[in-house]
């Protein structure tokens, strides 16, 4: 039977770019970066805080239409004012900001490619 969510895919332009951003802007941990050489590519994965969620830093060839497009990634929080002030120190930008919402509150950042991302804190 399926267990969980190995990884989530991200696609980028620039894989070198993509690392330093989430990274150094968001404390993201690469735990792989390997070639794939058949490909002319690497396949990177980064953990998400302490969590055993990944997401792939990866772009298939003819898939470079995904870069900057609509995503349904969320990452949660438990104290979105401070982690929206941290994110903004660092550089990141947001196309929204702190909103309440039926289930808490909510704000949405870009990464490097225009890639958007929700911030959630909870009700609950």
């Amino acid at each position: 039977m399926l267990s969980h969510i190995h990884s989530i895919n991200v696609p980028v332009k620039d894989q070198a770019k993509a690392v330093e951003f989430y990274t150094t802007k968001l404390g993201f941990k690469v735990i792989c970066d390997s070639e794939i050489p058949e490909m002319n590519q690497r396949w990177i994965e980064l953990q998400v805080g302490d969590s055993n969620t990944a997401i792939s830093l990866f772009t298939s060839q003819g898939q470079e239409n995904l870069v900057g497009k609509f995503n349904n990634i969320s990452f949660a929080t438990n104290d979105i004012d401070k982690t929206v002030a941290e994110l903004k120190a660092k550089g990141v930008s947001f196309c929204q900001e702190v909103a309440e919402v039926f289930w808490g509150r909510m704000a949405l950042f870009l990464d490097l490619d225009g890639n958007v991302f929700c911030i959630g804190e909870s009700n609950e």
